[in-house]
C-alpha cells in the first residue's frame, strides 16, 4: 500500500513539473507573430458569433418595420452585423476604433430614444466607458500584449514547478514516515499530523486492503 501511494505521489509531482516546464517552453518560444495570430482568429470567431447573434434582431426588425421598436431593432441588428463583418475582415487598431465607436454611439442612441433617459443612461454607462477605453487605450495595450503573455507564462510555469516540488516532497516524506502494516493486518496512522497515532486501519477480510477504521483514545 505504501509503495502504491509513494508511486502516486511521485507521478503527480512529475506531471506538475512537466506542466510547469511546458509553460516555460511556451513562454520562451512564443513570438509576437503568434500572439497576433491568436488575437486575430479570436476576433474573427467573435465577429462570426456577433453576426449570428444579430440575425434574430434583423428578422424581428423586418417583421415589425412599421413600428418604432421594429425600426430600432432593425437598425441595431444592421449595426451589429456590420460590426461582426468588420471584425471578420479587419483586425488591429482600425477594428478597435470601430468597436469603440459602436459601443459609444449605440448606447447614446438608446438613451435618446428612451422615455426615462436617466435610467437608460445608467444602464448604458458601462458600455460607453468600455467604448472609450477601447477607442483610446486598447491600441497601445495591444503593442505590449506579447510581453505580458510571455511573462505570464514564464511566471506561471515557475509557480507550477515550485508548488509541484514543494507539495510533492512533503507528501513523499509523509508516505515514507508513515508506519508500515503490522503482522495483525493493522495500520497505525497519524491523521491530524501532530506526531501521535490517532487512527487504526484494520484489514478484517484479509484482502490486503484496510476496510475498518478505529479512533485511538488519548
Amino acid at each position: 500500500m505504501k509503495k502504491t501511494l509513494l508511486t502516486y505521489r511521485i507521478t503527480v509531482m512529475v506531471i506538475g513539473i512537466l506542466l510547469g516546464v511546458l509553460l516555460l517552453v511556451l513562454g520562451m518560444l512564443l513570438k509576437p507573430e503568434t500572439v497576433q495570430t491568436i488575437i486575430k482568429w479570436g476576433i474573427i470567431i467573435y465577429g462570426i458569433f456577433i453576426v449570428i447573434g444579430n440575425i434574430p434582431g434583423l428578422i424581428s426588425g423586418i417583421a415589425n418595420i412599421g413600428k418604432p421598436t421594429g425600426v430600432f431593432d432593425l437598425v441595431c441588428a444592421l449595426l451589429g452585423i456590420a460590426l461582426g463583418v468588420a471584425m471578420i475582415c479587419y483586425q488591429g487598431s482600425v477594428l478597435v476604433a470601430i468597436v469603440g465607436i459602436y459601443l459609444i454611439i449605440l448606447p447614446l442612441v438608446r438613451v435618446l430614444l428612451a422615455k426615462q433617459k436617466g435610467e437608460q443612461f445608467k444602464r448604458e454607462l458601462i458600455r460607453i466607458i468600455l467604448g472609450v477605453v477601447l477607442l483610446f487605450f486598447v491600441p497601445a495595450l495591444l503593442n505590449v500584449a506579447f510581453t505580458v503573455i510571455h511573462w505570464l507564462l514564464v511566471i506561471l510555469g515557475w509557480i507550477v514547478i515550485a508548488l509541484s516540488v514543494i507539495f510533492g516532497v512533503v507528501e513523499i516524506i509523509r508516505v515514507l514516515r508513515a508506519p508500515a502494516t503490522s503482522a495483525g493486518g493493522k495500520i497505525y496512522v497519524d491523521v491530524t499530523g501532530d506526531g501521535v497515532v490517532d487512527t487504526v486501519l484494520v484489514d478484517t477480510d484479509g484482502d490486503g486492503k484496510p476496510d475498518t477504521e478505529y479512533r485511538v483514545d488519548r
